[in-house]
């Protein structure tokens, strides 16, 4: 694995990572994989951001997972407001997007809701900026 990342905490960020898996150093368990994954926020203005990320698998030739995303931030909450697009295809899974809601104040929690499925997820985790 090897990873970068850049940024100036206010105003951008970018970052990325190369995994390679290797089967025969997992004992068969998983198949050789060479995949990267890149990310990178940008402030629009005082408080908002404009973010996203995506994973592509090398091995396959073929994006994986897409997110982009409008984010509030301040010094009490945090709002994000965003849409992801999953492209797995294999025999159990279809090509799906989610878009998702979340909200956080900052160091007690988040609550996050999606609507990728006709039963509504809501989820509370804490939060760590």
């Amino acid at each position: 694995e090897l990873g970068f990342n850049l940024n100036n905490r206010e105003k951008f960020g970018i970052s990325g990572d190369y995994i390679f898996i290797d089967s025969a150093a997992a004992n068969g368990e998983f198949q050789d994989r060479e995949e990267i994954s890149t990310s990178a926020y940008v402030q629009l203005a005082d408080y908002w951001f404009l973010d996203g990320s995506a994973v592509h698998n090398l091995t396959e030739e073929q994006t994986t997972k897409a997110t982009a995303g409008l984010t509030y931030a301040d010094e009490c909450i945090n709002v994000s407001l965003g849409l992801t697009r999953d492209f797995t295809r294999d025999e159990e899974n279809e090509p799906d997007s989610t878009i998702f809601l979340r909200f956080a104040l900052k160091n007690l929690g988040t609550i996050a809701s999606s609507t990728s499925s006709p039963i509504r997820a809501y989820k509370f985790s804490e939060y760590k900026y």
